[in-house]
Formats: structure tokens, C-alpha cells, sequence
């Protein structure tokens, strides 16, 4: 009685579920489910980031004051924050958003840094991470200045057929 119970239940929440999608636009199925591509900015804030937890692991270890414990975590965490920003990078290069050239010698450039910060050569890792930061930053701006330019194209295209259609408009009323 109880199973018979529970599939009844479960047939009508499917049954509710369904009506429910066909009453949304779409067919309630995503391709890429988390997978969205970054926004513009997410790239250079998130590599912005780990420059500062960078800047913090490489002043405590110049003061001294830096146990060997803490910086281990806090180079776990920096590699895991990298981690996050290879995966913006490949999802940014699988949309083509961006600039598509630099993308896979910036992932190659990331490999390295990992090994250098796991040796904990942490000046040879800003210097590089600074390099890369920079030509994050030149790709996106690269992106935005695209995507206005083909909203500057567009805009003008229907401007010129607002302006046929009143003049279309103008000649059907005489």
C-alpha cells in the first residue's frame, strides 16, 4: 500500500512538473547546467584577486612572520582560486568570448606559475601572474571594444530602416 502510495505521489509531481515547463518559454532543458560564461570583468576581478592573496603570502614571508602552516594554506588557496580562473578562461574559450589567441598560451603560463608556487618561488610567480593579469585585462577590454563596435553597426542599420519606413509611410498617405 505504501509503494503504491509513493508512485501515485510521484506521477502526479511529474505530471505537475511537466504542466508547469510547457506553461514556461524554452524546453526547460540546459545544455550547460552551471557552466554559464563568465560575464565580462569576472576574469581580471577574479585574477585581480589572487594578485592580492599573492602580495599577503609574499609579505608575511619577508617579515618573517609567515608559519610555514599558514602559507601552506594560503598557497592552497591561491591554487584553488587559480584553478577557478583556468575554468572562466576555458568556458570564456569554448563561447569565443574574448579574444581567442591568447587564451591557450595563458592556460600554459598558468601551469607553469603552479609549479612555481608550489616550489614557493613566489617573486618568479608575481612577476609572471602580473604578465598574465595584464593580458586578461587587454582581452576583455579587446571584447568590449568588439562588442560595441558591432552595436554601433547595428544601431545604424536600423536607424536607416526607421527612416525608409516613414518615408514609405509619407509616400502612402499622398
Amino acid at each position: 500500500a505504501a509503494n503504491e502510495l509513493a508512485l501515485l505521489l510521484d506521477n502526479s509531481l511529474q505530471s505537475m512538473m511537466a504542466m508547469m515547463a510547457m506553461q514556461l518559454p524554452g524546453n526547460q532543458n540546459c545544455e550547460k547546467p552551471g557552466g554559464a560564461k563568465p560575464k565580462p570583468g569576472q576574469m581580471g576581478k577574479k585574477a585581480s584577486e589572487i594578485g592580492q592573496m599573492v602580495d599577503k603570502l609574499q609579505k608575511g614571508s619577508k617579515d618573517g612572520k609567515g608559519e610555514s602552516g599558514k602559507s601552506s594554506k594560503e598557497i592552497g588557496r591561491i591554487l584553488s582560486e587559480q584553478e577557478a580562473l583556468r575554468q572562466m578562461i576555458e568556458k570564456a574559450e569554448m563561447g569565443k568570448e574574448g579574444t581567442g589567441n591568447s587564451k591557450p598560451e595563458i592556460l600554459e603560463e598558468l601551469d607553469q606559475m603552479e609549479d612555481l608556487l608550489l616550489d614557493r618561488n613566489i617573486t618568479e610567480y608575481r612577476e609572471r601572474f602580473k604578465r598574465v593579469e595584464s593580458r586578461l585585462l587587454e582581452d576583455e577590454r579587446a571584447s568590449e571594444e568588439r562588442k560595441q563596435k558591432e552595436e554601433r553597426k547595428s544601431s545604424v542599420g536600423n536607424r536607416q530602416q526607421m527612416i525608409n519606413g516613414l518615408e514609405e509611410n509619407d509616400r502612402l498617405r499622398k
